[in-house]
């Protein structure tokens, strides 16, 4: 009977063991593929567009859809649609980074993405990155590229408010702007299949750069600069003297029905 006890806690030993060996192995490849992920951030091998990585398997849009064999209508809203499309890969790409440097969980992450506008998204994300871990070349860096995107939000509210068409010369799409401030214009811009290309290019290079900002939070983590010894007490509540209370509780509501004399008037005026 003592050996089967003996052999038991063998068994549960070695058990244990294993046990710890895997999750040690897990975390070890966890921690390789996000330092080699953020690593490759600044390697020379990925293709630059607009002054970010891009994805290797980045193609030209062209080679993916042949735009001449559509009528100018039809192009035109495809165009239009694959610009969309692009710009909603770009921002749920964002919305996961927010959540990584955020910590919180998807649900919650919807809910307060739904609320915010992109311009603010990308500030909230410029502000993250201030204060995580990451060195000061690539905190900089990083809050340039950001602010590059954020810049991009003029071009996607025309795309998706302005009223458009073929152009005439039928090599694009013409959008029907107006500019109401101060001067009125109705300067209508015409984006030509070239220009659709450049901007689907430099979206999927943001996207791309999105995409690994969340191995750089789980490597570098924000941080709390301005409390060292972790979250600050509450502020504390005023507390009002007891003479206030009782002088304020002997105080009736304002008479807001009695006019204003004319000399109280004069004196506003003045």
């Amino acid at each position: 009977m003592f050996a089967e006890v003996v052999s038991g806690n063998r068994d549960l030993d070695f058990a244990r063991a294993l046990s710890w060996s895997l999750s040690l192995l897990v975390s070890v490849y966890i921690f390789v593929r996000d330092w080699t992920t953020c690593m490759a951030r600044n390697s020379p091998d990925h293709i630059l567009i607009d002054g970010l990585a891009s994805h290797p398997r980045l193609v030209e849009l062209n080679d993916v859809v042949d735009y001449g064999t559509f009528d100018p209508e039809t192009g035109s809203v495809a165009l239009v649609g694959r610009f969309l499309q692009e710009w909603a890969a770009m921002e749920l790409a964002l919305h996961n980074a927010l959540g990584v440097a955020l910590s919180i969980e998807t649900i919650k992450l919807q809910i307060l993405c739904s609320n915010l506008r992109f311009r603010d998204k990308t500030i909230i994300l410029r502000t993250l990155v201030d204060i995580s871990s990451f060195a000061d070349a690539e905190k900089k860096s990083t809050k340039s590229k950001l602010k590059k995107l954020r810049d991009h939000a003029t071009s996607r509210n025309m795309i998706a408010h302005a009223p458009f068409s073929a152009d005439r010369a039928a090599t694009g799409v013409e959008f029907q702007t107006v500019n109401a401030r101060g001067k009125f214009e109705l300067p209508n811009m015409v984006w030509t299949l070239l220009r659709f290309e450049q901007e689907n290019r430099a979206l999927r290079g943001y996207a791309n750069f999105l995409d690994e900002l969340p191995a750089c939070f789980r490597l570098q983590p924000t941080t709390t600069p301005f409390c060292p010894h972790g979250v600050p007490p509450p502020m504390p509540r005023k507390q009002f003297s007891a003479a206030l209370w009782h002088f304020m509780a002997q105080q009736g509501p304002p008479d807001t029905d009695q006019p204003i004399s004319s000399t109280g008037a004069e004196e506003a005026d003045a």
